[in-house]
């Protein structure tokens, strides 16, 4: 997992991807399409790695959920939506 870790690790140290326009709606169905798109693409790209690269994404989301010291019921649900997007 070490290596799915330092992609991710990697990739947040970038740009600010583009996001969806839209609604709040259509930006969150568009990010979830992206996530099931990133699933496909490391299961067919690096097959190795595609166990791991759901629950690395979770644990970002999860840390970032958390980072002002509580995980409240909107960060849960997005979390939730998240983990769904990312189960194969």
């Amino acid at each position: 997992m070490s290596a799915v870790w330092a992609a991710v690790r990697q990739a947040l140290g970038a740009a600010p991807p583009e996001l969806p326009a839209g609604s709040a709606a259509d930006v969150e169905d568009g990010v979830l399409a992206a996530l099931r798109r990133s699933v496909e693409i490391v299961a067919a790209k690096a097959p190795q790695e595609a166990r791991s690269f759901p629950a690395a994404v979770l644990a970002v989301c999860e840390e970032v959920a958390a980072a002002d010291g509580r995980v409240g019921a909107a960060e849960d649900t997005v979390v939730d939506k998240v983990r769904a997007a990312l189960a194969r």
